[in-house]
């Protein structure tokens, strides 16, 4: 499915678009900056391309932990920060339906030929494909130039992530949580 950020309206995918990849929970700082490269490919050379996200409805490792992490934000805050983070469209998906899909078969059938995909960027840890095969290296293989890989993002000599903050909402350090979060929870 395919959701037009300026009206919340299902839509058909663009005709070409620079993706980012990943399950954004919680918009935090490192996911504004995957946001931030984006823009930045798309108005480098890939003009005519609009803004996206891919991602899931509900995060792939909802699906993969026996025991899965609360969840930081809602889709519905998920979707209203990456419009208010500059995102255009964002492609959403259903885990199961495509987890058994090889690295290739993502990259042709799923970014290519559904999203229309002509760039991507990704964080340093992305996965994806069957069991996690794929990594940040065969995106920047078949997308040559037009993929990114955003390193570790810091704060305060700690890598900011989905996982860290919630170990800090669980201590009740709601403080250095919105240091990561880049706003308060």
């Amino acid at each position: 499915e395919c959701i037009s950020l300026n009206d919340m309206s299902t839509v058909t995918p663009p005709a070409s678009a620079v993706l980012c990849l990943g399950n954004f929970d919680g918009m935090h700082l490192a996911h504004q900056s995957l946001i931030r490269r984006a823009k930045d490919l798309r108005d480098s050379h890939l003009q005519n391309a609009v803004c996206g996200v891919f991602c899931f409805r509900k995060p792939s490792w909802c699906f993969l932990s026996k025991k899965p992490p609360k969840q930081l934000c809602t889709l519905t805050q998920k979707l209203e920060a990456m419009r208010n983070a500059g995102v255009e469209y964002v492609y959403l998906s259903d885990f199961p339906s495509i987890s058994s899909l090889t690295p290739n078969e993502f990259l042709e059938k799923i970014l290519v030929d559904s999203c229309h995909a002509v760039g991507v960027v990704c964080g340093f840890t992305y996965r994806f494909g069957v069991n996690g095969s794929g990594s940040s290296t065969d995106l920047l293989a078949f997308f040559g130039e037009n993929a990114s890989v955003v390193g570790e993002i810091q704060v305060n000599c700690q890598t900011v992530s989905s996982t860290r903050i919630r170990t800090l909402l669980d201590k009740g350090d709601v403080r250095r949580a919105a240091l990561f979060l880049g706003k308060p929870y």
